[in-house]
């Protein structure tokens, strides 16, 4: 995920990566891409001992929104580490956006 962003035509202004509480290298890799990236922001979240579908994702993705929630932002995207795409996916998403002013969420 982290080489799919980096790659992209147009990279986020912000990506705020919320560890949480992976027991795999998650924030340890999340950590060494927040040294080089300067829009790469990561939060560690502690593990609360169990797996929580569902609604540990909308925690997690909140944890995350707090952080831009008094910003001036266009656009918000909720990604799951494991993804990967082409280099213009996003440049390909805005484009929808601009050709329908009225769209109001995307999908991909």
């Amino acid at each position: 995920m982290i080489r799919a962003l980096q790659g992209q035509t147009i990279t986020p202004a912000k990506w705020i990566i919320v560890n949480d509480g992976s027991k795999d290298q998650t924030g340890a890799i999340a950590d060494e891409a927040q040294l080089t990236n300067d829009w790469i922001q990561v939060i560690h979240r502690s593990d609360r001992g169990f797996r929580q579908a569902g609604g540990g994702v909308i925690d997690a993705f909140y944890k995350g929104f707090e952080v831009i929630a008094d910003e001036s932002w266009d656009f918000v995207v909720k990604l799951d580490g494991d993804l990967s795409f082409e280099p213009d996916y996003f440049e390909q998403c805005f484009r929808q956006f601009e050709h329908s002013p009225r769209l109001g969420i995307g999908g991909g």
